[in-house]
């Protein structure tokens, strides 16, 4: 169901439409994979670092749920296109830090590029009001699929809280969904 067809969801019908997201978001990795000629696996490793460039090899295998040494030759493959340098840990001569290219910066926003314009544009036909409220919405269901994967919380990624009012919610009377919610497409 389109927010064209009616002014409201039910619960029941936004769980739905997360989940028609999740399963657009996989897809959408892997169109990007076979753009960028690499596998979901390098796509999603670039992504979190480009997030989170404090990882080390072994953060980022977790972060993913992929073993060290799947992680090992997702990494090898990046690094031998030029998309990620391995460099000694600044604090600590133990560890490997990880950091993007600027070729893979590159590469990666000249394909993304234009799906952030179509995210920014319809982002935009929103009033702050209700860009709020989704902001606040996508935060919190970040956070339960990042406790549901069982990784650590991240802060969101959002400007400072808005000013704006929060509007409250009365009790739903929705029924609750019959079917699980699919897996985070991040994963």
């Amino acid at each position: 169901m389109r927010a064209e067809e009616h002014d409201e969801y039910t619960a029941a019908e936004l769980s739905r439409a997360t989940r028609r997201l999740d399963m657009a978001l996989a897809e959408w990795h892997g169109e990007l994979g076979q753009r960028m000629n690499m596998g979901t696996s390098e796509i999603l490793a670039l992504a979190r670092l480009a997030m989170d460039d404090s990882q080390g090899p072994s953060e980022l295998a977790r972060s993913l749920h992929m073993t060290t040494g799947a992680m090992t030759a997702v990494l090898d493959r990046l690094a031998e296109r030029g998309h990620i340098e391995r460099e000694q840990h600044p604090s600590d001569r133990r560890k490997v830090a990880l950091r993007l290219t600027s070729s893979a910066h590159e590469a990666a926003r000249a394909q993304v590029r234009p799906m952030v314009a179509q995210i920014t544009e319809l982002a935009a036909r929103l009033s702050p009001t209700e860009r709020a409220v989704v902001g606040r919405f996508l935060d919190d269901l970040t956070a339960l699929v990042h406790r549901a994967a069982g990784l650590p919380q991240a802060p969101p990624a959002t400007a400072p809280p808005s000013t704006a009012p929060q509007p409250t919610a009365p009790p739903s009377t929705d029924p609750q969904p019959t079917d699980p919610p699919s897996p985070g497409a991040t994963r």
